[in-house]
């Protein structure tokens, strides 16, 4: 029978090679999780900007809507209860 040693053989600059491309990674992925941060606080900043600008545009076409509609009331209120009251008037007569 043959026997065949299978550990690998390391040296030790092979070893710190390792060592050292691991610190590496290590910092890189470190600082790809602090500019993810950024970003995301970034993206969030600005969405709660979109946010605020589409809450106040809906507020003031809110109020500008009720001021629209108040005018439209104000406009055709006192013609139509003037009418209405003249059918109300022309009815009384009709029956009398």
């Amino acid at each position: 029978d043959i026997i065949v040693n299978t550990t690998p053989i390391v040296d030790s600059d092979s070893a710190k090679q390792t060592e050292i491309a691991i610190e590496n990674l290590t910092k890189e992925i470190i600082a790809q999780e602090i500019l993810f941060t950024q970003c995301h606080r970034y993206l969030e900043q600005d969405s709660n900007k979109g946010i605020e600008v589409l809450e106040s545009a809906e507020y003031e076409w809110k109020s500008e809507t009720k001021s629209g509609q108040q005018q439209t009331d104000d406009l055709f209120s006192s013609p139509i209860n003037s009418i209405l009251s003249l059918f109300s008037y022309l009815d009384k007569i009709r029956y009398w």
